[in-house]
């Protein structure tokens, strides 16, 4: 009786991860044996988790991003895109555009010194 009294308290107090996670204690054998200090740890770090978790998923739906569900891991890769670069007469590179075929790429010597004239 006193243990669904406190989980309606946790929930009356808006920890609901703490809440689930003192009931999942209450049912599970093996957090018998950790100490008050080890239990109360965990409850906490759930409910500290779930909090953060809710805030970025609230974060991420204020942002109206164009594609909500995209990840890093869903990025492709291919070997054969790559950027032509183009050097100008300073020896700087600037990039030209994306290309998808596959450029040599062709050494540039610096001219270390001027030709001389006869």
């Amino acid at each position: 009786m006193i243990n669904s009294t406190t989980i309606n308290k946790l929930h009356e107090m808006r920890l609901s991860a703490m809440a689930e996670a003192f009931n999942n204690q209450l049912t599970d054998g093996k957090n018998q044996e950790l100490s008050f200090e080890e239990r109360v740890g965990i409850m906490v770090d759930m409910e500290w988790a779930r909090r953060k978790s809710n805030r970025l998923l609230r974060l991420m739906k204020k942002a109206d991003f164009r594609y909500p569900h995209a990840s890093i891991e869903d990025i492709e890769y291919h070997a054969d895109v790559f950027v032509n670069q183009k050097v100008d007469h300073f020896g700087n590179r600037k990039i030209d555009h994306l290309e998808t075929k596959k450029l040599i790429p062709v050494p540039i010597k610096p001219l270390l010194a001027f030709p001389e004239t006869i």
